[in-house]
This record gives structure tokens, sequence and C-alpha cells, in this order.
């Protein structure tokens, strides 16, 4: 089968999940929908942020003197050191251009962002279209390496349930907290004209510490985002999709103990997704339980 067949068929089953995955979170946002352009224009927005990713795939291959993770490979005598340095640098890299991307789309249809689950929306579009660019070279790869067997099925499970799901759960994770930077009621408005790098030593402390997070989580904490300046829940928001993207690459690639650890990815997306669910609906099921304690308090 000649190249551009090849290419055919791998662009095919790669747009296959992508077309599932868009309508699921069409319809998960079904009260208040989303112009399909806009979310075309994420998904579009999201092939294109792949480009820097496969440019420097290109000049690590093509030109070697300018490969400094190769040169890095080379001077790290412990290769487990050296995996988690380069899937950090990966997570780093990928949720960067795609955090750019959803601020794009969002700042583009600025009249449409009313609301937090917004942000969910348009970065999972965002997620949806880079995963599918990404599947696509993958898809190529495994048929020309491998052809249409049980381990390209393998691979194109993996990449198109877990790899798919992943990128939105975690770009979706930094869209919910940018929309929380910008919509929550908890952040007043003279905290919200504070830019991003407004006092930024203080700003990076405190979104690597997770501060706002366990906060939201915690049971029995005030309310994560009350009094924090945009910047700081934005960047949090970034480092918790960084963090989690990281670890799902650690599960799929390193090999420890002379096992493979792919299976934990599912309990990952899993506690990721109840995470950011938890979150998000917090204030529903807390006004719940008020109104159930109120009424058991007058019996």
């Amino acid at each position: 089968m000649d190249k551009l067949s090849v290419m055919i068929i791998a662009s095919f089953l790669a747009l296959l999940p992508a077309i599932f995955w868009f309508f699921l979170y069409r319809w998960l946002d079904r009260k208040e929908l989303e112009p399909p352009k806009a979310m075309i224009t994420a998904g579009v927005l999201g092939v294109i942020s792949t480009i820097p990713i496969f440019g420097l795939q290109f000049i690590f291959k093509n030109f070697p003197e300018y490969n400094f993770i190769q040169s890095l490979q080379t001077n790290m005598v412990n290769p487990i050191v050296f995996s988690l340095v380069f899937l950090a640098f990966v997570s780093i890299i990928e949720e960067l251009v795609k955090a750019f991307s959803t601020v794009g789309v969002i700042e583009h249809y600025k009249i449409e962002f009313n609301q937090v689950v917004d942000g969910i929306v348009y970065a999972a579009s965002v997620a949806l279209g880079f995963a599918f660019a990404e599947n696509i070279y993958y898809f190529y790869i495994a048929a020309q390496s491998l052809g249409y067997n049980s381990d390209f099925l393998s691979i194109f499970t993996i990449r198109s349930l877990g790899t798919m799901l992943g990128h939105t759960i975690f770009t979706g994770i930094f869209g919910f907290y940018y929309a929380k930077a910008y919509l929550s009621p908890y952040i007043t408005e003279e905290l919200k004209k504070k830019k991003i790098w407004h006092d930024m030593r203080h700003t990076l402390k405190k979104a690597a510490t997770f501060h706002a997070t366990r906060r939201s989580i915690l049971p029995g904490k005030k309310h994560g985002y009350h009094d924090e300046h945009p910047g700081i829940v934005i960047l949090e928001g970034f480092f918790l999709a960084t963090f989690i993207h990281f670890l799902y690459n650690l599960f799929v690639k390193v090999h420890l103990f002379g096992h493979t650890w792919t299976f934990l990815i599912v309990p990952l997306l899993f506690v990721a997704s109840w995470g950011l669910w938890r979150m998000f609906f917090k204030p529903v099921y807390t006004r719940v339980f008020v109104v159930i304690k109120n009424k058991r308090s007058r019996h």
C-alpha cells in the first residue's frame, strides 16, 4: 500500500474518535451550546498547536547538533532520571501550546464565554484537535511498521480512548481554572484587573503549592478561589494539567521493576475527571447538603 493511502486511512481512523468525543462534549454542554464555529475554530487551533511539537521533532532528527535532549541523555548516568526529565519536558511543552490556543479561542469568542463550563468545552475542543493531529502521525507510523494487526489495534484503542480522552481532561482542567479566574464570583473585580505577571514571585509560589485546589477539594475548607488574583488561579491550572499529563506519560512510557504501568492510566483519568467534576459542581451539591441538613434540624 502506498504512503498516500496509508495517510488517508490513518487520518480517517484518527477522525472517528475525535468526532465521538466532540459530540460527547457538545452533549455535556447541551443546556447552553457554544457556537459550532467556535468549537471548530478551537479544534483547528489545536491542530495548529502541534506544529511546534512536530517542528522540534524535525529539528532534533535532522540537526543533531541542536538535539539537546540527546545531549542530556548522553550526559545523564541514570536512565530513570533522564526519562523523568524528558517526560516532564514533553508534558510542559504540549500543555503550553494547548493553553495558548485555549486562551486564543476564548479571547476571540469572548462574548460567548459567559460560564465556567465554557472554559472546559473550548479547552477540550483544542485538545481534540491536538490529539487528532497526533493520532494521524502515530497511526501512520504504526501502519507502516506493523500493518493492520492486533498490535495496531492496541495502539488505536489506547490513543483513541486513553490518550485522546486524557488530552481533553488535561487541557480541560486548564480551561476550568482559566474560566474560574475571570468568571468566579469569589474573585473581586479589582483582583481581576491584575495581570498574570503581577507579583510573579508570589504568584508562582502560591500556584506551585496548588493552594486554590487544596482549599476547594479538601472538606471543610474555605472556597479556594476567594481573594486570589487571576494569575495564581491560571498558573495553578496550568501546573495541575501539566502534572497530571506527566503522570499519564509516566505510566504509559516508563518500565519500573520489570513491569509496565499502563493499567494505572485508567484510575488516573478517573480521579482527574472526578476532581474536575467535583470542583465544578461543588456549589450545587453544597447547597443540596445544606437543604438536607436544615430539614433534619427542624425535626
